[in-house]
């Protein structure tokens, strides 16, 4: 807003309900306010030469006119200042709002990444849980196998201590074969030579038991002979 005239001149320019204002003093006739003007009183009642009084006015005249020219370039500038001030604002504005939106995008992925995470967390906790119990599973299983090592270890050491009576018995028992084997090959060499004894002996016997029956038939047939003689004889 600019006034002229006898008044104050005030240049104001607004930027989000703010004021500034510039006040210039109050023009006169003399040019420079109050003071002029009691100075060209003065002089006025000092000097009563017309032309003088013409020269003082229009060197007032042009004064207010360099001081309007001013004042317009002022409100030129004032207007480019306030179009600048509202060029700023609607960048501020925009800004701002491109602020919210991304504040708005980057609290939507905050959400977001903060569901995944929530996701995320859940799935380790059932990891973890399953890790847990496949551990637990897996330290049972390995007392059952260390269970299962110490009974097998017992059955080899059993199974080793067996084998060893086993071939102590079958070294005894091999010993006592290998010595019945030998009484029984002495045997049976006592018992062949027995037996060819007993088969010389029958075989004896058969010539004796032949020799007495040829001797019994010759006593037989001399007997029948006698006989045959007797009855002849005693006929």
């Amino acid at each position: 807003m600019i006034t002229d005239g006898h008044s104050s001149r005030s240049f104001t320019s607004s930027r989000n309900g703010l004021h500034e204002t510039q006040v210039t003093p109050h023009l006169t006739a003399s040019g420079d306010g109050p003071e002029m003007l009691k100075s060209f009183v003065k002089s006025r009642n000092e000097l009563p030469d017309l032309e003088a009084f013409v020269t003082e006015k229009q060197s007032l005249v042009d004064e207010i006119s360099r001081l309007r020219v001013a004042a317009t370039g002022l409100a030129s500038i004032l207007d480019a200042y306030e179009r600048t001030l509202l060029d700023a604002d609607v960048s501020e504005r925009e800004r701002c709002t491109a602020a919210c939106i991304r504040v708005l995008q980057v609290a939507a992925e905050r959400d977001e990444a903060t569901e995944q995470a929530l996701t995320m967390y859940k799935a380790y906790e059932d990891m973890y849980r399953r890790v847990q119990r496949a551990k637990e599973t897996i330290e049972i299983k390995k007392e059952r196998q260390k269970a299962a090592i110490q009974c097998i270890e017992r059955y080899v050491n059993r199974i080793r201590t067996i084998e060893d009576k086993y071939e102590k018995l079958s070294g005894q028992c091999l010993n006592q074969l290998t010595e019945c084997l030998t009484t029984q090959d002495r045997q049976q060499d006592e018992w062949h030579r027995k037996l060819d004894k007993l088969h010389l002996e029958v075989r004896q016997h058969e010539l004796r038991n032949t020799t007495l029956t040829n001797e019994i038939r010759l006593k037989e047939q001399h007997c029948n002979e006698l006989t045959m003689m007797s009855k002849m004889f005693f006929k």
